[in-house]
């Protein structure tokens, strides 16, 4: 009697060894292919989108064209931006019956700017000074300098060599976005942020490009 209930022990202990090992393989094979099926997806998902990426072109839109006012101490100069062809128009003596409807010599007039003498030399001083030549000496001249002769040249024969000096400046060294920040927050002007935000990524290759308006 004993040694049948040890045979028939035995006999059900082989059964469901027997049992557990097939469930293991059963749930391992399971495994392997729920997570090989898992892979394939997200492999397929994630070159499609890497692909749909690639396929997105990158563009940065070029600012409007703008025309600015400047006004130093009653002495105006206009200055228009041509973002689409890439120059400069500039107009050192803009008459003031030309300025209608927002516009003056057929250009738009978007912006004013008023600012003082002392604003005009630290700019200067921003581009680290300006070559300018007086008595057939050519020599760099400071902000204060620069100033100074502004003050004292009533009859503004040096207005055209300062102001080309100035955009030579600008297009060897640029602008940055915290000079127009002190446009906005130094001078009397309509001048916003969003309006300049590009410009200093133009500005550049713009004033290499300079063109004198003739009235």
């Amino acid at each position: 009697m004993l040694f049948m209930g040890i045979i028939n022990l035995v006999i059900f202990l082989k059964r469901n060894t027997k049992i557990f090992f097939k469930t293991v393989i059963i749930s391992a094979w399971c495994l392997t292919v729920f997570i090989g099926v898992g892979y394939y997806y997200l492999s397929q998902n994630l070159v499609k989108t890497e692909t749909e990426i690639q396929q997105v072109p990158f563009y940065q839109e070029s600012p409007q064209n703008a025309g600015l006012l400047l006004d130093v101490l009653g002495d105006k100069t206009f200055v228009y931006l041509d973002f689409e062809n890439n120059k400069i128009s500039v107009s050192l003596f803009p008459n003031e019956s030309e300025i209608a409807d927002d516009t003056i010599y057929g250009y738009s007039l978007d912006y004013e700017i008023s600012a003082d003498i002392d604003f005009i030399a630290d700019f200067v001083d921003y581009l680290d000074g300006i070559e300018l030549t007086i008595e057939e000496e050519t020599l760099r001249y400071t902000g204060v300098q620069v100033a100074d002769i502004i003050l004292n040249d009533r009859e503004k024969q040096f207005k055209q060599q300062i102001v080309i000096a100035i955009l030579r400046r600008i297009s060897q060294n640029g602008l940055g976005k915290d000079i127009f920040l002190d446009v906005i927050e130094k001078c009397e002007t309509n001048l916003t942020v969003p309006d300049f935000y590009n410009w200093p990524d133009y500005i550049k290759k713009l004033t290499a490009n300079p063109h004198i308006i003739e009235q």
